[in-house]
Formats: structure tokens, C-alpha cells, sequence
């Protein structure tokens, strides 16, 4: 049964993507919600937004989108404007001592002090919801759900694993299903490259058509939605 903690890995599960990937996109773009909303207020909040010199450039068009489904920009204006503000100030400092940077290079001085703050939230959430996803293979229903999805990407999968830590019954399930998964996919790109090879075009399949792109997807996740 889903609750408040596992109803976005749920969802992921029946996505087509991997499950952590998916729950942690929706809970990103929840937060950034709230820092469009009010969260942008907080001094501590903006002071690690400016450290990091505004979002990265997936967080940002994510945070541009949710101000255009609003109808107002004032959200970007107000803490793009004042980092804008910062650097401003910042080259022209640069400028006036220009004599003195061949001792300091011009890209260490305009450097950020700090990751992406959307980021750092994102690799923050990603043990929890590991841990959740845990919590649902612990049933029978759960793994029966996990085994019909299309299962974590692989740094997600390695995630879950140490996140298993003294579990040997859920170490060993998510190691012998990534195994399953990946000795499937093996079989499809082996059939791809025999048709091609001997250009079978009348055998052709649209499932070994695909295996080139589903086999980037079980290793990385899926193709970023969003630049």
C-alpha cells in the first residue's frame, strides 16, 4: 500500500523508468516548487543558491518552467537579478585589478564556491529513497512489482545494494535480477549484431531494434526529459 514516503517510488515502478530516477525527479521538482513559492526568502537558502552561482543548467530551465506555468517571473528576476548583481560586482573588481591577474587566474576568481543547491538536495534524497524502496521489497507483492518494472539504473542499483547492509535475502534478490536483466539484454544486442551482420532484413525485430537504446537506459536511467 503506498503512503507519504512511497507512493512516488510505486509510480516509478510502473514508469518504465528506474524507480529512484523517477521519485527523485518528482521530489525535485516539489522542492523547487517551494523555493519558487517561498523558500527563496530564506537567507540561508539564497546564500547557498548564490555559492553555487544559480542552478545547473537542468535545474534551472526546471526552475524557469515552473515560473512560466505560473505566469510571473518574479521569482527568477528577484534571486537571478541579485546574483546577477554579485557578479557584476565581482568583474569589476576583475577589471580594475587586471594588472594582477596573471598571479590568479580569471576563471578561479569568477569561480563558484558550491554545487548546484537543487543538486545537493537530489544526492541528499537519493539514500532515502533508497531506503523506502527497501521497505517495499520486503514484501512478496514488492519484489513481484520490482521484477515486472524495468529496474534501477545502475549507480541506483549499487545504492540499493549497500543500503541492503545486513539483509543477505534483498542483497542477493537485487543482485540475481539485475543479473536476469542484464543477461537478457546481452541476448538482444547479440541478436542485433547477427542480423546485421548477415543483413536479415526480413527477420528484422523492432524488440533488437531497440536493444541498442534500452541497454544505455539500464545502465544510466532514462534519457533526461528536460535541458
Amino acid at each position: 500500500m503506498s503512503d507519504l514516503f512511497t507512493f512516488d517510488l510505486e509510480d516509478g515502478l510502473a514508469s518504465g523508468r528506474c524507480p529512484i530516477c523517477f521519485a527523485l525527479e518528482r521530489h525535485i521538482e516539489r522542492w523547487l516548487g517551494g523555493f519558487w513559492r517561498e523558500g527563496r526568502y530564506s537567507p540561508s537558502a539564497r546564500k547557498r543558491f548564490y555559492a553555487g552561482g544559480g542552478f545547473c543548467r537542468k535545474h534551472a530551465w526546471l526552475f524557469h518552467e515552473l515560473a512560466s506555468a505560473g505566469g510571473s517571473g518574479a521569482a527568477i528576476a528577484d534571486v537571478y537579478g541579485r546574483l546577477a548583481e554579485q557578479d557584476v560586482k565581482r568583474l569589476e573588481e576583475l577589471v580594475a585589478g587586471a594588472s594582477r591577474l596573471r598571479a590568479r587566474q580569471p576563471s578561479q576568481a569568477l569561480g563558484r564556491s558550491a554545487q548546484c543547491v537543487a543538486c545537493v538536495e537530489a544526492t541528499e534524497a537519493a539514500p532515502r529513497k533508497a531506503d523506502f524502496l527497501l521497505q517495499l521489497l520486503a514484501s512478496s507483492t514488492g519484489r513481484q512489482r520490482y521484477e515486472r518494472s524495468s529496474g534501477p539504473c545502475y549507480d541506483h542499483l549499487l545504492m540499493l545494494v549497500d543500503a541492503s547492509g545486513k539483509r543477505a535475502d534483498l542483497s542477493r534478490f537485487l543482485l540475481e535480477d539485475w543479473h536476469r536483466r542484464l543477461a537478457e539484454m546481452r541476448h538482444r544486442l547479440a541478436e542485433y549484431d547477427r542480423k546485421r551482420d548477415h543483413h536479415y532484413a526480413a527477420q528484422r525485430n523492432p524488440d533488437d531494434e531497440r536493444s541498442w537504446t534500452d541497454v544505455i537506459k539500464l545502465y544510466v536511467g532514462e534519457v533526461p526529459s528536460r535541458s
